[in-house]
């Protein structure tokens, strides 16, 4: 018996000839195939119950033939174990595709665009995660760590890149790339080589490269007045966005401090009702990321915050809020 079953599984297997048509290519057991488990492809030869349970994984028959045609989109078919009986020869898709062949795309992109090709979302600045609806952020603590690792260089290094998001610029949308110098530069002149120190923020600023600007959102309360304060403490100004790539910039960063709280930046109006200025003097121009329906000096509100969603809206400026400084490099 088992010497006419070898005989016979040999000829199957050289031969590609399907025998189970009846019942297509239906294993009846989801452990066919399973490994590290039962059974072991030997056991074909010399158990009963394993060639019968088992037609596809014991080369009985091939789910390349099946009559639905082949999978789409990187998806094969049959092989999985957790596929039997009517679902063996099922497609196996990979990544967001789903379907019966593996032609529709799951996928949702909570904060970003989808690209209907590859089924992946492209996030919007701020943004991370397969569904763009994790905010971006560093998973080690030492990303940006200055002076320590790692460098604005070492993002090159894979692993680097993997658990600095928010350090290299990986989810910053091509705009508004927080990240920090390293803590020197070479510069080759004639007379030779030379090390020195780079331009640094003061501690727990990140420098936006591009714009030469440092940033660090505070996570404790205060009013517009004594946030205005504490940044100039540091020598800067409550934060000022005045164009698209600053603005990402300051959404990023108060994001990876608290992305569910609101923080005060540098905009107000308090001496001439509606004519916003800066907090350096300069009035705002038509670039604004007002809040719908903002701003409506409800209550007298002359000074402006970033709400969670990063639009902004009017507050009265004696209202307690996180808040957002910038200041040069030094």
């Amino acid at each position: 018996m088992v010497t006419n079953r070898n005989m016979l599984l040999s000829f199957l297997l050289i031969s590609g000839v399907a025998l189970a048509a009846s019942q297509s290519c239906q294993n009846t057991s989801p452990l066919c195939g399973a490994s590290p488990g039962w059974p072991l492809l030997s056991m074909c030869f010399d158990h009963d119950y394993v060639f019968a349970s088992c037609p596809e994984f014991c080369g009985q028959c091939t789910c390349a033939t099946d009559p639905r045609g082949p999978c789409y989109n990187g998806g094969t078919r049959g092989g999985n174990p957790a596929n039997y009986n009517e679902r063996t020869c099922d497609c196996n898709c990979v990544g967001a595709w789903t379907g019966d062949l593996c032609q529709y795309c799951g996928l949702t992109c909570v904060n970003g665009v989808l690209d209907s090709s590859t089924c992946t979302c492209r996030c919007s600045p701020g943004w991370d995660g397969p569904t763009c609806s994790d905010v971006c952020a560093d998973s080690s603590t030492l990303c940006g760590a200055n002076p320590g690792w790692p460098t604005v260089a070492s993002c090159s290094v894979d692993y680097v890149a993997a658990s600095c998001h928010l350090f290299c610029g990986v989810c910053s949308g091509g705009s508004g790339v927080v990240v920090t110098q390293p803590t020197t530069t070479t510069q080759t002149t004639t007379k030779g080589t030379t090390t020195t120190p780079a331009p640094t923020c003061p501690n727990g600023y990140a420098l936006i490269v591009n714009r030469g600007i440092c940033l660090k959102a505070f996570n404790d309360e205060r009013t517009w007045d004594e946030a205005a304060n504490v940044c100039g403490q540091d020598g800067g100004l409550l934060a000022m966005p005045k164009d698209e790539e600053m603005h990402q910039a300051c959404v990023a960063i108060k994001n990876s401090v608290n992305s569910g709280a609101s923080f005060w930046f540098g905009l107000e109006d308090r001496q001439v009702e509606g004519q916003w200025r800066y907090a350096d003097g300069s009035a705002m121009t038509s670039f604004n990321k007002w809040n719908p329906g903002e701003p409506n000096n409800q209550g007298d509100e002359d000074c402006v915050h970033y709400l969670s969603s990063g639009n902004w809206n009017d507050l009265p400026c004696g209202s307690r809020q996180r808040f957002i400084c910038q200041t040069a490099p030094r």
